[in-house]
């Protein structure tokens, strides 16, 4: 259960970073020449771009990247790959609850693989001519990460008691016992 924490954590700050690193450098549109740098510095940093040209074998664009880096289950690195790893870990920690409703931290994990299963790279990469953004996307990240900063706060509440008093394991007066 140790090492499910532990990379349950993980894969939440991974996804964390994906998000907000595709919402600080995509939701504003660029020409052409920046967004494809910035789109190939993504698929790079992401250890993706082998796999970006693999499967694509197209010029880089803004919705197959989309779909490598948010909708490909079979892609590592990609957002639903981690959230589908998020939902097995939280499975296999012990169920507190009697009745049989979700806990916080599973209805958090179901809302946001619900919510990549039913978004679409195209309406994603669609942007709004007048204020020069891609608006659907940032929603959509916007949503994504506030549910993932969501999650480590619910597995807290869920499973760690914060209502007892700290306990002071030793203090400067005592005795160093050597052994």
């Amino acid at each position: 259960q140790g090492w499910i924490m532990l990379d349950t954590g993980r894969k939440i700050e991974q996804s964390q970073l994906l998000v907000s690193m595709l919402q600080s450098m995509l939701t504003n549109k660029h020409d052409e020449q920046v967004e494809y740098f910035l789109l190939e510095c993504i698929l790079m940093s992401n250890e993706s771009l082998v796999n970006y040209r693999y499967k694509y074998r197209a010029p880089i664009q803004m919705p197959l990247v989309l779909d490598l880096m948010l909708l490909d289950p079979t892609c590592p690195r990609s957002l639903i790959y981690q959230i589908d790893r998020l939902k097995t870990y939280l499975g296999n920690l012990p169920k507190l609850k009697t009745d049989h409703s979700l806990s916080d931290h599973n209805r958090l994990v179901l809302e946001a693989s619900t919510l990549l299963m039913l978004s679409d790279k195209d309406q994603l990469s669609l942007w709004d001519d007048g204020e020069r953004e891609y608006k659907n996307l940032d929603d959509f990240l916007s949503k994504m990460y506030s549910m993932l900063c969501g999650i480590p706060s619910a597995i807290s509440k869920t499973y760690f008691k914060h209502a007892q008093t700290q306990k002071q394991l030793f203090s400067v007066d005592d005795p160093i016992i050597e052994v």
